[in-house]
């Protein structure tokens, strides 16, 4: 039996990237800095996680994001076979997203696109799947029973995140971000930015913590290639849960 024809694919392009690691330490350092420059951050999808405003893309290291990420995107559009000639390829907005332990993004799509990307600078081992949603209501909504999903009748299907990777797909397409429920404590989920007695100075990666006496009441967890020092007659009491 031949096999069937698949009339309207719904294309999602998980791609390796090659040499990431450079440029994933300067896009770690730069969201970061834009997390304990604005640690409010803002409210759209994201459960407990930290979303950041728009980045600037005029600035060096979004800039350099996207040329590492442009011949990925010029794939994208090859498969497609759009007309390259006479249109252009334009990235209209940037941001990151820090999920920490428990964080998630509700299900959610990004209009006014056509191609949308989730990259990955770090990820640790169950830190959440993105989860993409069948994007037609007739097979959602009236289906028979299925013995196993396959790619004809998943109704979701998920990715699980790597470093390096980058996944594209339509703006269109419903997605959501599953619970981090990752034991890595490491780099990811630095969180300095949460203790009033830290002094933190970026240009030189040292955080110096403030004379006095201080309770440190949960776990520290400082950013990769940063060093951590104390000053004479400090008194840190550790208590609390850790």
């Amino acid at each position: 039996m031949n096999k069937p024809n698949l009339l309207f694919p719904t294309p999602v392009w998980t791609l390796q990237l090659d040499n990431y690691k450079v440029v994933n330490e300067e896009m770690y350092d730069y969201i970061k800095k834009n997390q304990i420059n604005d640690q409010k951050g803002i409210t759209k999808s994201n459960i407990k996680g930290w979303h950041s405003k728009d980045f600037n893309l005029k600035q060096n290291e979004p800039q350099s994001f996207i040329s590492f990420i442009s011949p990925s995107i010029e794939q994208v559009m090859t498969d497609m076979n759009w007309e390259k000639e006479k249109q252009i390829v334009k990235i209209n907005i940037m941001w990151a997203i820090i999920n920490t332990g428990g964080a998630a993004n509700l299900r959610h799509q990004h209009g006014n696109s056509t191609i949308s990307g989730a990259y990955y600078v770090r990820a640790p081992n169950k830190c959440g799947v993105i989860v993409f949603y069948d994007p037609r209501p007739a097979a959602v909504y009236s289906h028979p029973n299925i013995k196993a999903p396959n790619f004809l009748n998943a109704q979701v299907n998920g990715i699980s995140p790597k470093e390096g990777a980058l996944v594209l797909f339509p703006s269109y397409l419903d997605h959501s971000v599953n619970e981090n429920l990752s034991n890595d404590l490491v780099r990811t989920n630095s969180n300095i930015e949460e203790f009033d007695f830290l002094i933190v100075d970026q240009e030189s990666k040292i955080i110096t913590i403030k004379p006095g006496s201080w309770i440190l009441k949960k776990t520290l967890i400082t950013p990769p290639g940063y060093t951590l020092k104390a000053p004479a007659g400090l008194n840190l009491n550790l208590s609390g849960e850790f």
